[in-house]
């Protein structure tokens, strides 16, 4: 664990004093490093086993497909009719690296190492699906705020209902994950929620 902290301050020196912590180049760097790289190596078996572990394997990527295309039909529905409530408009916004880097590359590397490593192996340890789930969901959204203080934001965010969504996500990807046996299901899923975010408040 001290090691996974190591990796995380690193590169988070390395650009603070370069001044530019608040850049992608971190984010994209240090996400790299600690959601796929150091469980890859902490693990020590072969790739093959550890897609298979994570379920990023071939085999279920169809059924991955469906439920992350079926989960994630739901999920925006009911993300558009409580936006309408509060009467907020989803819109196209720009293109830009951030939007990418949100919507394409957050995804992934998160849900490579929560709901593929995390979550995998607290179900092989405990072997129930509904703790493996609720405490892979609590590391996810304890990681948003680390992530928050790096941006001077976590107060902020403490006094808004943004960690209880992000619970509440992290509960659905993971039984997403879980039901589908494939990481492209919780992928998808989101994938779309964060281009939802984008569009409603532009990542913030």
């Amino acid at each position: 664990m001290v090691g996974f902290f190591v990796i995380w301050a690193i590169p988070f020196v390395a650009v603070t004093s370069i001044g530019a912590a608040g850049s992608l180049s971190y984010w994209i760097a240090v996400k790299m490093l600690i959601f796929v790289w150091y469980p890859w190596l902490f693990w020590r078996e072969r790739l093959a086993e550890q897609l298979d572990l994570i379920g990023a394997n071939i085999s279920s990527l169809r059924r991955g497909l469906l439920w992350g295309i079926t989960a994630t039909g739901i999920w925006l529905t009911l993300n558009g009719a409580s936006a309408a409530l509060m009467g907020l408009h989803l819109q196209l916004a720009p293109l830009t690296l951030r939007a990418l880097y949100l919507i394409l590359f957050v995804p992934v590397v998160e849900e490579v190492f929560f709901r593929g490593y995390v979550q995998s192996a607290l179900l092989g340890i405990d072997g129930s699906a509904f703790r493996a789930i609720f405490t892979t969901s609590l590391l996810f959204t304890a990681f948003h705020f680390v992530g928050w203080s790096f941006q001077g934001s976590l107060m902020r965010n403490l006094h808004t209902s943004i960690p209880e969504n992000i619970f509440l996500l992290g509960l659905l990807l993971g039984f997403v994950r879980h039901r589908s046996g494939s990481l492209m299901a919780s992928i998808i899923l989101h994938a779309a929620n964060n281009a939802v975010s984008v569009m409603l408040f532009g990542g913030n």
